[in-house]
């Protein structure tokens, strides 16, 4: 008898476990201690974390921006009419990990997304072996863990997509034990499912179409087995979990349904392109707030969805292809000619992969039209784009599909030679996921290290020839710097507007200038202050051959 039979440990239990502390360590071990981020959004969302674990609510007071108009804050964050530092993006994950930090410490700020990652993906492993069996269930956890857009958010723990996909797939999950007539205390599921789906509306309330989409497609399929008790043991948790981010919102915004990408920055000008809805559009516009571009969209989708991964995409393909083949065939034979169903393929399959191409189509249509500008040159394809995170639930969602693509293709080779060809599968995807996340030149997770380990230099350098009062014009630098300095990231597009505000920064407190190449116009910047008699002096010189100058007036 084996030690494990003797224990009475379940093999197959204890080497999931494993796979998943193997996959948390890696995950976590991204970041070490506090660090410069690489986006704005995770500096906004760290920073707003760490108020909410200090004083409770996500926000930061700066009376620099009172009665000017607002030009002194980092991307991803905006000043309300209060003056107040409030964050640009969804408040859920700055709540909860703040709520987090606050009992644990700061420290923990960076392990939470991956836990959660990790949590959600033993939720995943749940939903695939109730709909699919053991095998696809054990073979899409890996998948998933390895999964480049997700292994990268994963590890990046400060931004909303990995956490919003792995409540969801909690929500998920508790709903199909819940549904489970063998399970025991089923109302507690529901409990379970409804606190999971009101947190992950909290993190994203954008989703909210496409997932209220599956739920609804849930409740017709078990519609027999709901009641009213459970009905109300799923909604109510929800309502409760969700309620509080009214509260922030009229706190923050001035009302408990603006949400921050509703609202208006005070250093918005007539200039700046409004997207705000124009009363008489189309009803679809409400759903589609971009409209829909459906060339651009197409294009997206085959760059991102299908060329960039192409040996997870052709395996989802060629599994869709066989589970939709083989529904229609067994329906040709039972309907037409009155012959035998052969059992090739599942209702839960034919379910699923349906729910997956309706979800798709709408995801594809609502993002696709979206245009990001996230990268020097345009036409690099990055495993950091916008378009892989917020179509990470599609790339989630088909990787059971994907799964039936490998069995199948497995399947045609004769017995003897299927083990070694399934091992050979393996080998590849695993090398293939690993060195586009860890390798990629421009976005893998290697390059981004030695991209902070250079940042931090620059901080240094910075931090050390600035009082820490000093305000830096520093663009896209901005993340370098904030929040141990106050930064100005953009300058309004009226010129008149904007000479006027660095006039009454420059009058307020000592300003300084990171001349750099991300998104700073020095011959704009030199102009600007020119108007209110003020120029630049040489302050240091920092790596990369990067200058610091300090605004004095002309003549001093």
């Amino acid at each position: 008898m084996t030690t494990f039979a003797k224990a009475r440990i379940p093999f197959a239990s204890l080497s999931i476990a494993v796979l998943l502390l193997f996959f948390l360590c890696i995950y976590g071990s991204y970041y070490q201690g506090d660090s410069v981020f690489t986006s704005p959004d995770e500096t906004a969302n760290y920073f707003f974390a760490t108020k909410v674990a200090e004083s409770g609510m996500p926000l930061a007071h700066d009376s620099i921006n009172v009665g000017s108009p607002g030009i002194v804050h980092p991307r991803s964050i905006k000043i309300n009419a209060d003056g107040d530092l409030v964050p640009n993006s969804f408040i859920g994950l700055p709540l909860y990990y703040g709520m987090a930090a606050s009992a644990l410490g700061n420290w923990a700020l960076l392990w939470l997304t991956p836990m959660a990652a990790i949590i959600g993906a033993l939720s995943f492993y749940f939903i695939c072996k109730r709909l699919f069996g053991f095998v696809t269930a054990i073979t899409s956890l890996l998948l998933l863990l390895i999964l480049p857009p997700f292994w990268l958010y994963a590890s990046r723990g400060m931004f909303h997509n990995v956490l919003f996909v792995s409540l969801l797939l909690i929500c998920l999950s508790a709903l199909m034990r819940a549904f489970d007539k063998s399970e025991r205390g089923r109302n507690t599921f529901f409990i379970i499912a409804g606190l999971a789906l009101g947190m992950a509306f909290s993190v994203r309330i954008s989703e909210v179409i496409w997932v209220l989409i599956l739920l609804g497609s849930i409740a017709m399929v078990h519609r027999r087995q709901l009641t009213i008790s459970r009905i109300v043991s799923f909604i109510i948790p929800a309502v409760l979990v969700f309620t509080p981010v009214l509260f922030v919102n009229n706190e923050l915004y001035g009302s408990a349904f603006t949400f921050s990408y509703s609202m208006p920055s005070l250093s918005d000008t007539l200039d700046t392109v409004s997207r705000t809805q124009d009363p008489g559009a189309s009803w679809l516009q409400y759903f589609f707030p971009f409209g829909i571009n459906l060339s651009q969209s197409l294009q997206m989708a085959y760059t991102y969805l299908i060329a960039y991964m192409p040996w997870y995409s052709l395996f989802v393909i060629a599994g869709m292809s066989l589970i939709f083949f083989n529904s229609i065939r067994s329906w040709v034979r039972r309907t037409l000619y009155s012959l035998e169903t052969i059992n090739t393929v599942t209702i839960p399959e034919i379910v699923y992969t349906c729910l997956f191409v309706i979800i798709s189509v709408w995801m594809i249509l609502y993002y696709g039209a979206f245009t990001f500008k996230e990268y020097i040159d345009p036409t690099k394809v990055l495993l950091g784009s916008s378009y892989l995170r917020y179509w990470l639930p599609i790339l989630i969602m088909g990787i059971p599909i994907a799964v039936r693509g490998m069995l199948w293709v497995v399947s045609l080779w004769a017995t003897r030679y299927q083990a070694a060809v399934t091992i050979f599968l393996v080998f590849v995807i695993v090398g293939l996921s690993v060195s586009l996340t860890v390798a990629d030149p421009l976005q893998g997770l290697m390059q981004l290290q030695r991209h902070i380990e250079t940042y931090e230099q620059v901080r240094s350098e910075v931090l050390a020839n600035t009082p820490s009062e000093a305000v830096i014009i520093a663009g896209g630098a901005d993340r370098f710097f904030f929040p141990d300095r106050r930064v100005i990231a953009t300058l309004p597009a009226s010129s008149s507007v904007a000479a006027e505000a660095l006039a009454q920064v420059a009058s307020q407190t000592s300003l300084y200038v990171y001349e750099n190449s991300l998104n700073v116009d020095m011959v704009r910047v030199r102009e600007l202050l020119s108007r209110s008699h003020l120029t630049t002096e040489q302050r240091a010189i920092l790596p990369d051959q990067m200058n610091l100058t300090r605004v004095v007036p002309i003549g001093n």
